[in-house]
């Protein structure tokens, strides 16, 4: 499969949201978020304990997707990136009339 081809398929399949390298593309898998199940849930707010630990949850769900947007934000500028630097081979070869490195 052509690379060009490979991170297409990579962009429209792949999940988004915390980052994990993908081998030879430079872009991340960013993990969805997922949001806590306690918000809601009655039984979390009929005991005060309960409320506590949803409210931790939640802030760490928010501070998941602050880390998930700036994951796309990386894989979007990696993505440009690679794209920038195809179509410069491109126009080096064609120039050329060879395949540039």
């Amino acid at each position: 499969m052509p690379r060009r081809l490979a991170l297409t398929a990579l962009l429209v399949l792949a999940p988004l949201g915390a980052a994990a390298e993908e081998p030879g593309f430079g872009l991340q898998y960013c993990a969805p978020t997922v949001v806590p199940k306690c918000v809601d849930a009655d039984a979390t707010f009929a005991n005060p304990a309960r409320t506590a630990a949803c409210k931790r949850d939640l802030i760490r769900y928010v501070k998941s997707v602050l880390a998930f947007r700036e994951c796309l934000i990386r894989q979007s500028e990696a993505a440009v990136a690679e794209a920038n630097a195809t179509v410069e081979r491109f126009n080096c070869s064609s120039a050329a009339g060879k395949r540039c490195p």
